[in-house]
């Protein structure tokens, strides 16, 4: 864009406007590294102009980025995030926007302790609830089930949180949202139920054409077919396969390729099964098993310990 003439005679801020939207489309298309760049391109801009509240947006949607793109500063995203709020919040309580500060106390929340993080989402859902925002209300309602459900505890909470965020959802008749609390709810509910959470989920992000979100679907669904059903588990991986090389994901293309490798070999058909097998290896070499580690994370994860989530994955990323 800076070799065309017409994009350099643009005002900055229209530079930014534009780069953010580029973000948020490069995002749908699950082309993350795309979007940060774009986003932290529009963020620089917006800085310079001192446009306090579309800075306090770009470090949001920045956040949502954190463990998905490489930011090229060498933090982990639990201290790149917490960075971020440590600007954005007092930025956002500052400015005194209260949709504005109801999603960046919703972004920020994430990677943060039950403790502190609860109270920082009941905050947001207040504030979007006394703006009349169902969008955000619905936002700060999801992710403050997940907060709820983490390690285990509040089960009861969560899901009612759940139930009422997808109301909200479905009022505004919002396909992303539905999407993504079914998705949620999957994780919880019991194995048929799961599989109609995601089938619905499927659906939407189907005719959202947001192809991140379908493989992320697809993998949960593999992963809940029965050993009879090898048909479907093929049908779900290549569909997956096919988006992964879309969006340039080595490590869930990778996944992809090993399960039609295993389906390969479950028919016989070996030499498919190492041709595959073979195209994993050169698309992304998996480190070694660790299952020292793989205890530590699977730990970590379930007892909503941030310290020890993010001390395994420091560990994780030095492997």
């Amino acid at each position: 864009m800076e070799s065309d003439p017409d994009w350099n005679a643009l005002p900055p801020a229209e530079k930014a406007e534009s780069l953010a939207k580029q973000a948020a489309q490069a995002r749908r298309d699950g082309q993350d590294q795309l979007a940060c760049s774009c986003y932290i391109q529009s963020l620089n801009l917006y800085r310079g102009l001192d446009d306090r509240p579309n800075t306090l947006r770009m470090l949001i949607r920045l956040s949502y980025l954190s463990g998905w793109a490489d930011f090229g500063d060498g933090l982990d995203m639990f201290v790149r995030r917490r960075k971020m709020g440590e600007e954005a919040l007092p930025l956002a309580r500052e400015l005194g926007d209260k949709p504005l500060l109801s999603e960046a106390l919703a972004a920020f929340a994430a990677g943060e302790s039950r403790e502190v993080a609860r109270p920082m989402l009941e905050e947001s859902a207040a504030l979007a609830e006394e703006c009349g925002d169902k969008s955000a209300l619905a936002w700060a309602k999801t992710r403050l089930a997940g907060t709820c459900s983490l390690g285990g505890d509040d089960q009861d909470a969560g899901k009612a949180l759940n139930e009422q965020s997808l109301a909200l959802y479905e009022e505004l008749d919002d396909k992303a949202g539905i999407a993504g609390v079914l998705l949620s709810m999957s994780i919880r509910a019991d194995r048929p139920q799961k599989r109609a959470y995601l089938e619905r989920a499927l659906v939407l992000q189907r005719e959202l054409g947001a192809k991140k979100a379908i493989v992320q679907v697809l993998m949960r669904l593999r992963s809940y077919c029965d050993e009879h059903e090898i048909v479907r588990k093929e049908k779900y991986n290549l569909e997956a396969m096919e988006l992964c090389r879309q969006i340039d994901s080595p490590i869930w293309l990778a996944s992809c390729l090993d399960n039609l490798a295993e389906i390969a070999r479950k028919r016989g058909d070996i030499a498919r099964a190492e041709a595959l097998e073979a195209e994993s290896k050169s698309v992304y070499e998996r480190p070694l098993p660790d299952p020292e580690l793989d205890e530590a994370l699977k730990d970590a994860f379930s007892s909503g310990d941030m310290k020890k989530m993010e001390g395994a994955v420091k560990r994780m990323g030095e492997r």
